[in-house]
Formats: C-alpha cells, structure tokens, sequence
C-alpha cells in the first residue's frame, strides 16, 4: 500500500544487511548472500513486517520480484530430479511483527 515506505530486509548468511526496494526491480541471492534463514518485508507506514522463516539448507537461492502493488519472495531449491523417493521440501513459517 505504500510503495515509497515498504521494502525487504534480511541479514545474509555471510553477515551483510540488505534492503531491497521497489525501484530494485527482480533480484537473485544465492550462496553466502542468501538471507540467513529469516527475511522481512516492512511497511513502515503500518509499522508492520511479514516475516518469513525457513531452513537455509533447504533454500538454494531466494528471489525478490516487485511488481505494481505487490512483490514475490520466492524460496527455491537445489535443481535436481524428484521423485517418491526423493522428493523436494522447503519448510518456511510466517510472522506478522510491529516495527518501530
């Protein structure tokens, strides 16, 4: 709702802090620049961030993408084949915290 005051924060695995917004259009992370294992997308209009957790050994590289009126965090794993046996997982988890 507020394009000029919300953005994504996250801390990379290789300790660097991040925020990525709109004007920066789709990004890729991977490898020591993922983020370490929790980003957050802020409004500070709201003063709100929607959190999202996941396990780092499961995410190979993370997506930002902003578009009109909204913006895709994307989580995907290794390429390899799947199967019964050897299926995909990432297990993530959301959070809605107040920010100052």
């Amino acid at each position: 709702m507020h394009p000029t005051e919300t953005f994504v924060s996250f801390t990379s695995i290789d300790g660097s802090k991040h925020e990525i917004w709109p004007e920066s259009g789709k990004q890729i992370f991977e490898g020591d620049l993922r983020p370490n294992g929790e980003w957050m997308l802020v409004d500070k209009c709201l003063g709100l961030g929607l959190v999202n957790r996941f396990d780092v050994s499961e995410v190979f590289k993370c997506f930002i993408d902003w578009g009109a009126g909204m913006v895709s965090l994307e989580m995907w794993s290794e390429e390899r084949p799947v199967s019964k046996e050897s299926p995909l997982k990432i297990s993530h988890e959301y959070e809605v915290r107040e920010i100052s």
